[in-house]
């Protein structure tokens, strides 16, 4: 509105924006003005650290799931089926040995195969006598022995660790075998007797050299393909 209109307004006395709220229909709803207080300050520190908290979780979850939730979908993890073997070879670069299965017990099938950086697992179902029973078996970059006891191990350039954990239900044996750049452990899970199922299972899983591996990938590949390239 130009200044001289504004002036001839005011020295008449006129309220213009009075004059157009009674025109309307209705009088409109009066707007409080928001002002900071100590409740609103209060309520703001409080996001700001749940925020603080959740965030950091919520990261660490995605990074855990996003380790060990890729399948394979293979059938097949025997020690002479190597696709599935690269693969966790590549999902844990510094591990110089990789589990594979040799034989498979009687009433064992297997349910999945996963890798991710830095983890990889295979995990069989069993039927009875074992019921509710399974088998996982992970290859990681180092070992968490607290509370393992060291014992001979059948394997070459592994030592052997094993512990019995009755602290959950059901009962578990778990297997550790600890070698250069990397671990494997087998976790035995039964309602009944783990330590049968991992008796059982003696014989069943045995090693394949990281070495062996790559060479199988050069002369598959005709020299093109190397499983840990510069």
């Amino acid at each position: 509105m130009p200044s001289q209109l504004r002036h001839m307004l005011r020295a008449q006395g006129r309220d213009l924006h009075a004059e157009f709220l009674s025109l309307l229909p209705e009088r409109p709803t009066p707007i409080s003005i928001q002002r900071f207080s100590l409740r609103r300050i209060g309520v703001v520190l409080l996001v700001v650290c749940a925020l603080l908290v959740a965030v950091p979780m919520l990261v660490s979850w995605a990074v855990q799931t996003d380790r060990v939730n890729t399948s394979l979908y293979t059938s097949d993890i025997g020690c002479s089926d190597q696709e599935a073997l690269w693969l966790m070879a590549q999902a844990v670069p510094s591990a110089t040995l990789v589990p594979c299965l040799q034989v498979a017990p009687p009433g064992w099938a297997l349910n999945d195969v996963k890798a991710g950086s830095g983890s990889a697992s295979i995990v069989f179902n069993t039927d009875r006598p074992y019921r509710e029973a399974a088998v996982t078996v992970e290859l990681s970059p180092s070992c968490n022995l607290a509370g393992a006891t060291e014992v001979s191990s059948e394997q070459p350039g592994a030592r052997r660790y094993i512990r019995i954990d009755r602290a959950v239900a059901p009962d578990r044996v778990i297997r550790s075998y600890a070698f250069q750049g990397g671990c494997i452990t087998e976790r035995f899970t039964s309602v009944e007797s783990p330590e049968d199922l991992a008796s059982q299972a003696s014989t069943a899983f045995g090693f394949v050299t990281r070495d062996q591996l790559a060479r199988d990938l050069s002369r598959r590949s005709g020299g093109r393909l190397h499983l840990d390239p510069s």
